[in-house]
């Protein structure tokens, strides 16, 4: 990485996230995808941003300062600024028995429903990390208030923080019901 700089963006408390804009080294080898991935090992979760911006420079305001706003407008959750070919191929998984299949087929639907800027359900597949496609703390207790209507199961927020996954939360959904 050759410059980097890290930003809260405007908004009321709930709506506010870091922003990440990264000016990578020629020839680097990580994109935003492994940066985040290397913070998610160093920091705690609420400290790893959510957006991202991959960009030759960082631009300048008039008087030489870091433009956020610039910086903020063109920045998207880390997977989409940052592609590594982390995509899931069809073989790669094993056909799950049918209710697994059903529960995670609501778990996935809920996912995308409360996820910012409203992911179809087919773009969210088991390994989706809630946070690198547009999640955010509001979004997950609005996760947590849909789970507990729809499926009638409770589900600590730690432990969902653990792993922001679907397959993660359909796991912690087994074990609240004791499937």
């Amino acid at each position: 990485m050759q410059d980097a700089v890290v930003h809260v963006t405007d908004g009321d408390s709930a709506e506010k996230r870091l922003v990440a804009a990264v000016v990578l080294a020629a020839g680097a080898g990580i994109d935003a995808v492994g940066l985040r991935a290397l913070l998610q090992e160093r920091l705690p979760a609420y400290m790893v941003p959510t957006l991202w911006a991959v960009v030759d420079r960082l631009p300048v305001t008039a008087n030489g300062k870091v433009d956020r706003r610039a910086l903020a407008a063109g920045a998207v959750p880390a997977a989409q600024a940052g592609r590594s070919g982390a995509a899931v191929t069809e073989g790669a998984q094993e056909a799950p028995h049918k209710a697994v299949a059903d529960l995670t087929e609501q778990i996935t639907e809920l996912f995308a429903a409360v996820i910012e800027g409203g992911r179809p359900p087919e773009d969210v597949v088991a390994d989706t990390d809630f946070f690198m496609v547009g999640g955010n703390s509001l979004g997950v207790v609005r996760l947590m208030r849909r789970l507990k209507e729809q499926l009638g199961v409770s589900v600590r927020l730690r432990d969902f923080l653990l792993s922001p996954t679907p397959e993660g939360l359909r796991a912690l959904v087994e074990k609240a019901t004791g499937r």
